[in-house]
């Protein structure tokens, strides 16, 4: 009937509020509140974003329990996500501190390199490391995924290439050693793809 036609229309108005409103402030505890009260509609608004349905007429005590449970709810995730936000930021600060703050000059070679996230933390990493004026190594390295999984496999990653790269008498030498340290903390489905190749200007290499 047109009763229930207008209140459908006025619930989906509410739905595409509740859409903007969560699009806007994901931590933002909301409540919906209708006359209309249905398994349908209530899922329909869980789905959009609400926290909690409640349906008119409403029971005052009742209403006030879940709108404290609500506010503590909201209060908790803002901190949660404040806190993420910071980790995130100090783990985004760490691994550009872990990255070459500049790269050698030698009379037989210049390089230049950049490394730019995209926006949160990843396994990408470069290096380069001197031989000497006629020799040099690089190495570039992308860990599967995002996050921070990838973030601390990466730093192990430079480490172990760090620790090699002196000692190893061949980028195959190198890449065996930390193939074999790498297996060692790998996580099924994790894996790293890596080129490590060493310049001799000397020899022609």
């Amino acid at each position: 009937g047109r009763e229930s036609l207008v209140a459908d229309l006025a619930f989906d108005e509410g739905l595409q509020l509740l859409t903007q409103i969560r699009d806007e402030r994901p931590a933002l505890p909301i409540v919906v509140m209708t006359a209309w009260g249905d398994i349908d509609l209530a899922v329909r608004a869980m789905r959009a974003g609400a926290k909690s349905f409640v349906e008119k007429p409403w029971d005052n005590r009742k209403l006030v329990q879940i709108l404290e449970r609500e506010i503590a709810a909201g209060k908790g995730a803002r901190e949660q996500s404040a806190l993420h936000g910071r980790e995130q930021r100090d783990a985004l600060l760490i691994q550009r501190a872990l990255m070459p703050a500049s790269l050698p000059l030698t009379p037989r070679f210049e390089l230049a390199g950049a490394w730019q996230p995209a926006g949160t933390l990843g396994g990408d990493c470069y290096d380069v490391f001197t031989f000497g004026p006629d020799a040099i190594g690089v190495s570039i390295a992308d860990v599967a995924g995002k996050g921070l999984p990838a973030a601390l496999l990466m730093s192990s990653l430079q480490a172990a290439v760090k620790a090699f790269a002196h000692d190893a008498p061949s980028p195959q030498a190198l890449c065996a050693s930390v193939n074999r340290l790498l297996c060692g903390q790998m996580i099924a489905g994790r894996f790293v793809t890596m080129v490590y190749l060493r310049l001799d200007a000397g020899r022609g290499t």
